[in-house]
């Protein structure tokens, strides 16, 4: 054989190979691609013709504004019942200044919160023992010598500071005529996201003055408390018709806040076919997709589209896809 033969035949196998390569490499994968595409395109035309059937003559202005008549009175009660299960501003607290020294912080502010209970106290004439601890349980400013102070430590002690303070002025208000101790129990948290404020008591208050206390306690639109019990002493049984009682109080302030993602999926409603609308539960997204996937589904066994029904063109029979 020929050296010029020999050539032409290693450049045709060469230029085999390489055909063959780009067929394989880039040809191939760019027909499977486009194959892929129009299985797709076919798809969402069969989606676009069942939701023209299903949702033909609907107006969405009008299945919105009877969706929403729906849905307002669920938005009302959530609203009322979240509004009922919160803890007022017994947690809030001034937001921390740009400083680095939070202990002297954390004195500075801890001290003018019991220094101001303390005189209003005093101004308004209700007895408090003078061992009663206004810090809660929290580190007085004096047990901080030679410690580090950080945020997180600082927020928890004012809020529980906070806490008591408001919870005492509570009592205050529901004309308490003395306190001798309060003890605040560490929250719980539970699976279902409330959070429960233990709180324990001993004061001094008239019978008259208690069962206005209760029953404002069981009627609060603001707070949901709960009485887990409670022990009434009367130490003067010969002293006057109605006097001071000894009682001793354990009651639990719930809190619970609701999520956004909690608070959409519990109001999402979505319209049933011919514009009435149906609400969806809790866990509406699994509920949504399993409803558009047998809606699309049912459609696509009614009938073809007009794309399904056109036969393909005579050169698209010849290609692989």
């Amino acid at each position: 054989m020929k050296r010029q033969q020999v050539i032409a035949i290693v450049v045709v196998l060469v230029l085999a190979a390489g055909a063959g390569a780009g067929y394989t490499f880039y040809l191939q994968p760019s027909l499977a691609k486009f194959a892929a595409d129009q299985q797709f395109l076919s798809e969402l035309t069969t989606k676009l013709g069942s939701l023209k059937k299903t949702f033909a003559g609907g107006k969405p202005e009008a299945v919105l504004a009877r969706v929403k008549e729906k849905t307002q009175p669920w938005h009302d009660t959530l609203n009322q019942r979240v509004t009922q299960f919160g803890i007022r501003d017994f947690l809030k607290i001034d937001d921390f200044p740009k400083t680095d020294v939070l202990k002297a912080y954390y004195a500075q502010t801890s001290k003018k919160m019991v220094d101001e209970l303390a005189f209003e106290l005093a101004s308004k004439g209700v007895y408090y023992q003078p061992s009663i601890d206004f810090y809660f349980q929290m580190p007085r400013p004096d047990e901080l010598e030679g410690k580090k102070v950080n945020g997180l430590q600082a927020m928890h002690w004012l809020q529980t500071i906070r806490l008591g303070t408001s919870i005492t002025r509570m009592l205050v208000d529901a004309e308490m005529l003395g306190i001798d101790d309060l003890n605040l129990w560490p929250p719980r948290t539970a699976a279902d996201g409330f959070t429960s404020y233990t709180v324990g008591v001993s004061m001094w208050m008239t019978m008259d003055q208690f069962c206005k206390f209760m029953d404002k306690l069981y009627s609060d639109e603001t707070m949901c408390i709960t009485i887990n019990g409670f022990r009434v002493t009367n130490t003067a049984l010969r002293a006057y018709p109605d006097p001071p009682l000894r009682i001793e109080l354990v009651f639990q302030i719930d809190n619970y806040k609701l999520a956004p993602v909690a608070k959409a999926a519990a109001a999402q409603a979505v319209a049933a076919p011919g514009g009435a609308p149906s609400a969806v539960p809790a866990g509406t997204a699994d509920a949504l997709l399993q409803m558009k996937s047998q809606r699309a589904g049912g459609a696509a066994g009614t009938g073809k589209t007009e794309t399904q029904g056109k036969e393909k063109s005579w050169w698209r029979q010849w290609l692989p896809f």
